[in-house]
């Protein structure tokens, strides 16, 4: 008998509740929904378009996480916004369980193409999304909450959980994230407490919560040892260790999720605090449903909620024979225990865990640990998608922040003022004056003095958080090369307009200093120019 308590323990701890991963599904179609409703389709032009900032031939000839994307197939903006479109069709028919496992690798192959077409605007947020789903194509989604469950009747009701390699694997990258995260954070500012210091004092990320925070030196203090070593370095191993206590997993549920809600008041993170408390959803042991389910029965006793569920009921059953007609005949792929297919599968899931295993090891030191996995093998986590490396805040928080200028002069005017906040007047044009003369000097102190004045509220000019990571990457991600066809496209864009004055140049500058320590004074501000370009083959508005 005892010999069988390991294996048992292990089950209880890997094992995967039905009905959590079925919320898992809902809550990853609605994200993906909002993702790109959201955050891609007012900036659609822009992100995924030849007119935007990465024609297709830029995109492939500098794009770092391979070429295995959808998009890549034709330049035409007709045959980009099908794809869009399709990818929405299976988000929502994701969302509704139908046809779920057709709808999900739909999913994630629309995903993961898009994130090929654009690595610019991209954050962890995204490479985590890419990989649940792909740990979740041989999982089964539909067995709750869905039409499939509604339609069809042939799945086991008896069984309420899941025990295989992908219900491993999922557990395993998600604890990877914040693991890997605590190993990578080398700095000795974790380890001495002012690591929630130096990321609120990020210009772009900290939020007017993030400045309340920062008069609390203790609070900051005390959240930076509790994030580091308890969050990112403990939970995890406890989760693997006794995970098959539901209680504590239900606190250590609780406590991630409550971190990630607290940090998207704090930081501007975008959806990011969202996806990993969707993938955490997916720990919910059996226990928490069945308590849910005596909840429900309770109040089904009452009157209005027995109405109300009854009157549903019969309108599903009524309508369900009419939603078979309906439903195309496009067969599921089977999942049974032993046959040719399952062992394929099974055997192409391990290969890659045991890569994503490797991969995360290396980003310890790559320097060591290359000769195990060397760079060659990169491209089967490109074109997979299993490419990661869980580095928020890593080693430590950025050194420097600041904020950026377009600076940008009115043909007509002479004026110099700054696109990024629309146009707003930063002072009178210098370029008119002779450069040895003293009105030149003069002139020049005086937009030196202004552009150095810090905007109020910096974070909150960002329409959404993938310009903050666009705009991020230009300055500081090694790809200030692309900075250029950005102002090429403010170009365009400013001096279509008819309501706007014409201008005749943009520069791109950083006004870039360090993060004072604790306490200490902000230096000031150094200009930085990161790129300019002239208007003028745009001057003349069609």
């Amino acid at each position: 008998m005892k010999k069988n308590i390991i294996p048992q323990i292990m089950r209880k701890n890997f094992s995967l509740d039905l009905r959590s991963l079925s919320l898992f599904r809902v809550a990853t179609a609605f994200l993906l929904i909002i993702d790109f409703l959201c955050t891609r389709l007012p900036w659609f032009s822009f992100f995924y378009t030849e007119k935007g900032l990465l024609p297709l031939g830029v995109a492939l000839e500098n794009n770092p996480i391979g070429r295995s994307s959808l998009n890549f197939i034709s330049i035409n903006d007709g045959y980009q916004a099908t794809l869009f479109f399709l990818a929405i069709v299976f988000f929502f028919m994701l969302l509704v369980g139908y046809k779920t496992k057709w709808a999900l690798l739909g999913s994630w192959l629309m995903l993961v193409s898009f994130r090929s077409r654009n690595f610019l605007i991209l954050n962890s947020g995204d490479i985590l999304l890419c990989l649940m789903l792909f740990w979740a194509l041989y999982l089964p989604l539909n067995r709750y909450f869905s039409l499939d469950k509604g339609l069809y009747k042939s799945q086991n009701e008896k069984d309420k959980s899941i025990f295989s390699l992908n219900s491993c694997a999922f557990i395993f990258q998600i604890l990877f994230v914040y693991y890997f995260t605590y190993l990578l954070k080398s700095d000795d500012i974790w380890k001495n407490g002012q690591g929630i210091y130096y990321a609120l004092m990020l210009d772009n990320y900290g939020t007017m919560w993030g400045d309340i925070l920062l008069r609390y030196p203790y609070m900051m203090k005390l959240l930076s040892y509790t994030v580091y070593y308890f969050l990112e370095g403990i939970a995890p191993i406890l989760f693997i260790l006794f995970g098959f206590w539901w209680r504590l997993r239900i606190v250590i549920i609780l406590l991630m999720c409550g971190f990630h809600i607290f940090s998207g008041f704090f930081l501007h993170l975008g959806l990011f605090p969202w996806i990993c408390i969707t993938g955490w959803l997916v720990f919910l042991p059996a226990q928490f449903w069945d308590l849910l389910e005596a909840v429900i029965k309770s109040l089904w006793k009452l009157k209005t909620f027995s109405f109300i569920g009854n009157w549903f009921h019969g309108k599903v059953a009524d309508s369900r024979n009419i939603l078979r007609k309906l439903s195309p005949t496009l067969k599921e792929w089977p999942m049974p225990p032993n046959n040719f297919l399952s062992v394929l599968l099974n055997v192409f899931f391990l290969l890659c865990f045991m890569y994503v295993i490797m991969w995360n090891v290396r980003t310890l030191d790559f320097t060591y640990y290359k000769k195990y996995m060397p760079k060659s093998w990169n491209s089967i986590g490109y074109f997979f998608h299993l490419d990661q490396y869980w580095s928020m805040f890593a080693p430590r928080p950025m050194v420097d922040t600041g904020w950026l200028m377009l600076a940008a002069v009115e043909k007509d005017t002479g004026r110099k003022i700054d696109l990024w906040r629309g146009g707003a007047f930063i002072c009178q044009s210098c370029s008119d004056m002779e450069k040895d003369s003293q009105d030149y000097k003069q002139c020049m102190n005086v937009c030196d003095e202004q552009m150095m004045k810090k905007p109020y509220r910096y974070d909150e000019s960002f329409p959404v958080f993938r310009y903050r990571k666009l705009m991020e990457n230009l300055v500081h991600g090694g790809h200030q090369k692309h900075s250029f066809r950005y102002l090429q496209y403010m170009c365009d864009q400013w001096n279509r307009d008819a309501k706007k004055e014409l201008v005749k140049n943009i520069q791109f500058f950083y006004m870039q200093y360090r993060v004072p320590p604790p306490e200490k004074k902000a230096p000031k501000p150094e200009k930085l120019l990161i790129s300019e370009v002239s208007c003028l083959y745009v001057l003349n508005r069609p």
